[in-house]
């Protein structure tokens, strides 16, 4: 049925304009056949609330090539495939939903030969995707932006019990790159991996997330030039982050900060990265009685974190650790601090230009002054 004609049929409101969208609620579709909603082509604005889309054998929902939709308030459970598919799409809303019991039988293909995994969110080659105040409980995957997603939110979701990952974002080999996104203040507990970036996900900002019994809280592959940022990740029971290479490349560019990585069963982080930059962290019992690092690349470097196992001595009360913490191979934070989120009364290099001149008849007397110490 074409969209007036089923909206002037079930008295539906609106007239699918912006300020005036179309107003669909109170559906009860039970699929037992392909998905239990499929929007295609569709340009008018859009709100589908409070209904319920169960049992299809390729998804819940599908949006494909459309533009200005919304999905809200409703439930989105016990179907095999993914629970929604978003794909060539942009401008799409998914809010306050419920979303759960997403399964497969088996790994399939879809059209564009790229492999078909059953997400609770499968979004694709798609812009501007806002995922807000969802709870998915219960699915084999998470939320992923897959092979060529930008500039798209994924904010403030629960998920908890999946399979695999929570929230997932990068490309397959022949999938189209994604990045400028930004993920933040979810909570993930009892996933494989918390947070996975693969295979070239660019500029994508990783901030404020609660990441809870884990294997890896973040796992970072391919991954370029992405700001991880306020972040806890706690009781993983391998590392709290790795970082590694894709079938592509190494990671590169990846910046660590105001991030707190405690009681993890591995390493707090490990791998193997070019251009890391970690500073203002908190690493707590971290693989206790053994190392907590494990990390190896180019241009690495470590400042003003705190360590658990390296809080003493500061004769000065700078608030920073008067001997530098070896973190790995060459790899040294000379400003280790003394407690958690603490600021160190002077975060001056180790032997800034402070200098006094004095004249003395023809001659002149130059004191260079160490951190806080003088002469």
């Amino acid at each position: 049925m074409e969209l007036k004609s089923f909206i002037t049929t079930h008295q539906f409101s609106g007239h699918g304009q912006e300020g005036d969208p179309f107003i669909i609620t109170g559906l009860n579709i039970t699929a037992n056949s392909s998905y239990a909603l499929q929007l295609h082509h569709l340009t008018s604005y859009i709100v589908i609330k409070d209904s319920i889309f169960q049992q299809g054998t390729r998804g819940g929902i599908a949006i494909e090539k459309s533009s200005h939709i919304v999905i809200e308030n409703s439930e989105i459970r016990d179907n095999q495939g993914d629970g929604l598919l978003v794909k060539h799409s942009r401008d799409i809303r998914i809010t306050n939903n419920r979303i759960s019991g997403t399964t497969a039988l088996s790994r399939t293909t879809d059209s564009e030969g790229l492999i078909d995994f059953p997400f609770s969110m499968d979004i694709t080659r798609s812009t501007k995707i806002f995922i807000t105040n969802n709870y998915l409980e219960d699915n084999y995957d998470g939320i992923w932006l897959w092979n060529g997603v930008n500039s798209s939110v994924i904010r403030n979701n629960t998920i908890t019990n999946h399979y695999y990952e929570g929230i997932g974002t990068g490309r397959e080999l022949s999938g189209g790159r994604s990045f400028n996104n930004t993920i933040e203040q979810n909570h993930i507990e009892h996933t494989r991996y918390g947070i996975w970036v693969w295979n070239e996900d660019e500029n994508t900002a990783i901030v404020d997330n609660v990441i809870n019994a884990t294997k890896n809280g973040i796992r970072v592959e391919g991954g370029q030039k992405l700001s991880i940022t306020g972040n806890e990740i706690r009781h993983s029971d391998n590392s709290g982050m790795y970082i590694g290479k894709s079938p592509i490349q190494l990671s590169i560019g990846i910046t660590l900060k105001h991030n707190t990585l405690s009681e993890n069963s591995g390493f707090a982080i490990e791998g193997m990265v070019n251009n890391f930059n970690a500073s203002y962290n908190s690493f707590i019992d971290n693989h206790l009685g053994s190392d907590p690092f494990q990390l190896s690349g180019n241009d690495i470097h470590f400042s003003y974190n705190y360590y658990s196992d390296w809080t003493t001595p500061d004769k000065n009360g700078d608030h920073i650790v008067d001997t530098p913490y070896h973190v790995g191979t060459g790899i040294i934070d000379e400003y280790p601090l003394t407690q958690p989120g603490q600021v160190p009364l002077s975060q001056t290099t180790k032997t800034p230009m402070m200098m006094t001149v004095s004249m003395l008849g023809l001659g002149i007397m130059l004191i260079t002054r160490k951190r806080n110490q003088y002469l």
